[in-house]
């Protein structure tokens, strides 16, 4: 209800007292509070960073987490020790060695922390049942290709995506704490992405792979 329809009819010509209680309406009202609040910190899809540390809070996960960080680099033998196959690249392969990752503890941007919140909720209120799995990925995924699950038997589990995964994603995905899965399941995570002849770093050579297509 706007507040001009409370205003009495003997009163409704009265320009000094509609001013007032215009003005005063002005200085009480919460429309853009109310408007800037579920943006910024109430929906999940949209809030900053404040609101984003206000929902993990809640539902109890850290901007914190582990991720496998490769070392791989060009170098000389210093470079044996941080590289993950034990022997340094050739050029053109890696860039050049920096030292050995002191941390593979990481704190998340607020893409990557948003994409946390949604596993560590649905984790909470999940059956962790294959069916509502799938359910979840393809929300969390909507729009990037097809994800699921599957029971491989022996108390294992495998997520499958047709796109490529962010490294953070893949680390959320293997999160026993955070992913909806069934208590003392282990969760193979596996990318199918189609081989592709370009000049990106990760594209196969002649022969071997079919023009880049976007998407």
């Amino acid at each position: 209800m706007k507040w001009e329809e409370t205003i009495l009819t003997q009163y409704s010509a009265s320009q000094k007292l509609l001013s007032i209680i215009s003005t005063f309406n002005q200085a009480v009202s919460i429309d853009e509070l109310t408007e800037t609040f579920i943006r910024d910190v109430w929906d999940i899809s949209t809030n900053l960073t404040y609101g984003l540390d206000v929902w993990g809070k809640i539902v109890g996960v850290s901007r914190y987490i582990r991720v496998d960080i490769e070392n791989n680099s060009f170098g000389f033998s210093e470079a044996d020790s941080g590289d993950i196959n034990n022997y340094p690249s050739p050029f053109n392969d890696e860039p050049f060695y920096a030292g050995i990752q002191e941390t593979e503890t990481v704190r998340l941007a607020d893409d990557a922390y948003r994409t946390l919140i949604m596993c560590k909720a649905f984790s909470n209120i999940s059956l962790a049942t294959i069916p509502e799995i799938n359910k979840f990925l393809s929300i969390l995924f909507h729009g990037r290709g097809a994800a699921f699950s599957a029971d491989y038997g022996d108390m294992v589990m495998g997520v499958t995506c047709t796109f490529f995964l962010e490294p953070y994603e893949k680390s959320i995905l293997e999160n026993y704490d955070v992913l909806p899965i069934p208590s003392g399941v282990m969760v193979e995570v596996r990318e199918i992405l189609p081989t592709y002849f370009g000049f990106s770093q990760d594209a196969y050579p002649f022969n071997d792979g079919t023009f880049f297509r976007d998407n």
